[in-house]
């Protein structure tokens, strides 16, 4: 490992294993879905037919998520779940930023795994706007019987635009986790076969869904909310796709990402600045700035001859 500069102090140093973020977060996610759909099934005052029943024929996953009580607690839960799932996909970033500078990926890959991390990163936070857009309200009044299917569509679609947009980029996710695993780490051939085989599967869900959802709360005419055959559709694909988006990936990140995935290391130092920099010409004092330095390790259960630990990279 290279020397420091003479003017870093190092503080302290975090070993990070974007793995270990993901199953928090991923557990999390979990846990908002189990919160929502027992107080909903305990606890709210459901409509016979909810809006969501009158535009897609079946009561999806988003009403765990739209009627008091539930509604007085995700919200805050899910401003919990966005720090680990921040964390883990701007650590995984740094991983492959790393690898980028080792010469290993390439740039249009790296750019894109960039690019992927933003939408990603946003489409989280953009999700929490499900729990202002409720898609029983239009224009702060309360949709009933009497409510025209336009007045219902434009409620719905305001709602479910952030869902929509974020089961995308749960697929990007799994898309870039299987480009990154398959060719930058030590996987066995039929583990690959695999991840390659799920991503599949996952993309034809994820069009499946996509196309479910904008085509019912558009008011497209290639979508009959009361056909059974959607009804029937909609309740087996609805379970599947919350089963692949949210469960597999969690043991998949635990029984094969996380045993062979390189750890992020993080140096927190200090070092001492010119005071006669140009974004500080006004003072001569010296000042301190924070620098952060990171770093790769192998898995601990990997061959330590293999171990080869790269000089630290500035941020």
């Amino acid at each position: 490992m290279n020397k420091a500069p003479d003017k870093l102090s190092n503080l302290g140093k975090m070993s990070v294993s974007p793995e270990e973020l993901r199953l928090l977060a991923y557990g999390w996610f979990a846990l908002n879905l189990i919160v929502g759909l027992a107080l909903t099934k305990l606890f709210a005052d459901l409509p016979e037919r909810t809006v969501v029943f009158d535009i897609f024929a079946y009561d999806n996953v988003c009403i765990f998520f739209d009627y008091p009580p539930a509604t007085y607690v995700l919200p805050s839960m899910w401003v919990i779940f966005l720090i680990p799932y921040g964390l883990y996909l701007v650590t995984w970033w740094l991983r492959a930023r790393n690898c980028h500078r080792q010469g290993k990926l390439p740039s249009l890959p790296f750019r894109v795994i960039t690019c992927l991390t933003i939408f990603e990163l946003l489409s989280a936070v953009y999700f929490s706007q499900i729990f202002a857009n409720r898609p029983y309200e239009l224009k702060g009044g309360v949709l009933h019987e009497h409510s025209t299917m336009d007045e219902k569509l434009v409620a719905v679609r305001m709602h479910m635009t952030p869902f929509t947009i974020f089961i995308v980029s749960l697929f990007t996710l799994s898309l870039r986790n299987a480009y990154y695993f398959t060719n930058f780490e030590e996987l066995k051939s039929w583990e690959c076969k695999v991840m390659w085989l799920f991503t599949a599967v996952l993309f034809l869900v994820t069009v499946q869904k996509v196309l479910t959802q904008a085509h019912a709360s558009s008011g497209s005419p290639l979508w009959k909310s009361n056909a059974r055959g959607a009804m029937k559709m909609g309740r087996i694909m609805d379970p599947v796709w919350t089963l692949m988006a949210t469960v597999i990936p969690m043991v998949a990140t635990w029984a094969v990402e996380l045993q062979v995935g390189d750890r992020v290391q993080i140096v927190v130092g200090h070092i001492q600045c010119d005071s006669r920099v140009p974004w500080r010409p006004f003072t001569r004092e010296p000042t301190r700035c924070t620098l952060f330095v990171d770093n790769l390790h192998r898995p601990v259960h990997s061959n330590p001859a293999q171990d080869v630990v790269p000089s630290h990279e500035t941020v």
